[in-house]
């Protein structure tokens, strides 16, 4: 039996209409006040990128195997880390991010074109 772990934006839903909305509406909000971000702050603490390993502290937190683990993703931040923790991982291709993955094969356990 395998455990499925995904993200839901860009697996299940295309949520970027909504986040850009919701900055839109915080960043009115707070222009106002100055509030700035400097380089450090955003260095540690803002990436769009995942951590290696990610995928081994939620294993962990779900108390499951990662032998037992299928991911399913669709950056290749995100294929990255499955594979560097050498969990399977099924890398779904989706629109404008399709030529970018096809050209990084990072080991997936299979690929899938957009669905």
């Amino acid at each position: 039996m395998y455990e499925i772990l995904f993200d839901l934006n860009g697996i299940l839903a295309d949520l970027d209409a909504i986040h850009i909305e919701a900055w839109r509406k915080i960043l009115a909000e707070i222009k106002d006040n100055k509030l700035l971000i400097d380089r450090e702050f955003y260095d540690k603490n803002i990436s769009g990128e995942l951590k290696r390993d990610m995928y081994l502290e939620l294993a962990q937190h779900l108390n499951i195997e990662k032998s037992s683990c299928i991911i399913f993703e669709d950056s290749i931040s995100g294929v990255e880390a499955a594979v560097a923790v050498q969990m399977k991982c099924i890398e779904i291709m989706i629109s404008a991010k399709k030529e970018t993955l096809e050209l990084h094969v990072y080991g997936t356990w299979r690929t899938v074109k957009n669905f």
